[in-house]
């Protein structure tokens, strides 16, 4: 098994997410684009981070693909990077992949479940 490098691989999935934001601004009908922010505060190992999530939702045709980016900034704005320097932590940042949509004859996804509440 080959493994990328991590930088690698966080450029990759910013590249990924910045390419199919392009493409849905310039109205690619196969190309569709949707993001979510959190804000927030978090406390990990008694230090005190800001927590700042984007949650890009991309679809290019039947594929869709749901990235969950959390960055964390300590009291004098550096970015914690230890959410982001293993390969299980890359894994970690994909919130679903899906193929087709509901009503489709076929539809399937793996990860989050879409529009659930407690």
């Amino acid at each position: 098994m080959v493994i990328m490098p991590k930088k690698t691989m966080t450029r990759i999935l910013i590249l990924f997410t910045l390419t199919i934001a392009t493409l849905s601004a310039q109205g690619n009908n196969n190309a569709d684009f949707g993001m979510n922010l959190g804000l927030g505060a978090v406390t990990i190992d008694g230090e005190i981070y800001n927590q700042i999530a984007l949650r890009p939702d991309v679809s290019i045709g039947k594929l869709g693909v749901g990235l969950d980016l959390i960055l964390y900034l300590d009291a004098n704005g550096k970015v914690r990077t230890a959410e982001w320097d293993e390969v299980e932590d890359i894994l970690d940042k994909f919130l679903y992949i899906r193929w087709g949509r509901p009503g489709d004859p076929f539809h399937i996804r793996y990860g989050t479940l879409s529009d659930v509440t407690l």
